[in-house]
């Protein structure tokens, strides 16, 4: 069962006023947005492997979604530096250190309700579930899932059926809640 806010309708003249985590314009007389408590403005969630000495690539090529982020170790990527004698920033190419995979509901989940990107990554993880549960449980990795969601307005918090949660945990070693301004940019 979904709790709902009551709508809102409001007929405000002059300048514009924020209420409840939406921008009200002026002359506005109509019902603005009909939210649960447990939707956000945004929301995404994301499972990442992250190895220091194994390689991904097979773990890369069991996903078709465009919305990941991957490299290995050893490949190439554009870093900046301070050069300390001329005082410029430059750009240095360097080598990763490790190998990392991470796919993310972003791109992939319009919903502002966790659950549902919770429900949109299971579905995903399951295509390569033998596989990921043998990575899971091999100490050369680590698995996390990320949980990123902004909230309309404090306190707020999100509710997910307690069997789908379960199911999501199986893929990962931990769960991270996080700010979604505290998103990698490479999503954006």
């Amino acid at each position: 069962m979904q709790v709902l806010a009551p709508s809102i309708s409001l007929s405000t003249p002059g300048p514009p006023a924020v209420g409840r985590g939406f921008l009200l314009g002026e002359n506005m007389d109509e019902i603005l947005q009909e939210f649960s408590f447990y939707s956000f403005s945004k929301c995404c969630i994301n499972y990442s492997i992250f190895s220091g000495t194994k390689p991904l690539l097979n773990i890369r090529n069991m996903f078709s979604e465009s919305s990941i982020n991957y490299w290995e170790k050893g490949d190439d990527y554009e870093s900046k530096v301070r050069n300390e004698n001329t005082k410029k920033v430059e750009r240095v190419i360097r080598k990763r250190t490790s190998s990392k995979f991470e796919l993310s509901s972003i791109e992939n989940c319009e919903s502002n309700n966790l659950s549902d990107h919770i429900t949109w990554l299971i579905g995903r993880l399951n295509n390569a579930k033998n596989e990921l549960f043998t990575i899971r449980n091999d100490n050369d990795f680590e698995t996390t899932i990320f949980m990123y969601f902004k909230v309309f307005q404090s306190p707020n918090g999100f509710l997910v059926e307690s069997d789908k949660l379960i199911e999501l945990l199986r893929f990962a070693k931990k769960l991270e809640t996080r700010n979604f301004s505290d998103i990698d940019p490479i999503w954006y």
